[in-house]
């Protein structure tokens, strides 16, 4: 037998819920929310404890390993790269690196909210986007 009370609540749920948005913010002042036809963009954190959620689910956080996603593959490239194609934008530290190399940089991103959330996990927004040797 189930404990006292709790009876009736899975069939109350139905009726009554609330979105993961109000839940995250319970939990910081710093957030921000995006939505589109693919998705619910979550940016939430202070200082270097952000992170990026996609429908509640954690996609990346600030942290130095996204930079060397460019930087290694770039700097044992046999002769001078010539351009760099990002496979996710995220929170946009990967796609920073690759241009700080001075190349063409093409990323690709499927959901559209996600782009639109960098200037929360960097003030340095209006220096990268838009950028002649930068591409989406």
């Amino acid at each position: 037998m189930g404990r006292p009370g709790r009876c009736g609540l899975p069939g109350l749920r139905i009726f009554v819920t609330e979105g993961y948005q109000n839940y995250i913010s319970g939990l910081t002042t710093h957030m921000e929310a995006r939505r589109d036809y693919a998705a619910s963009v979550i940016s939430l954190g202070v200082d270097m404890n952000k992170i990026l959620l996609v429908n509640g689910i954690g996609m990346t956080r600030l942290t130095p390993v996204t930079k060397f996603m460019a930087h290694l593959p770039l700097a044992f490239h046999e002769g001078p790269p010539q351009s760099a194609l990002i496979i996710c934008f995220g929170m946009g530290t990967t796609y920073r690196s690759a241009l700080s190399w001075n190349i063409d940089t093409t990323v690709v991103e499927l959901v559209p909210s996600v782009p639109k959330a960098f200037g929360f996990f960097t003030r340095m927004q209006q220096r990268f986007l838009p950028i002649p040797k930068g591409g989406s």
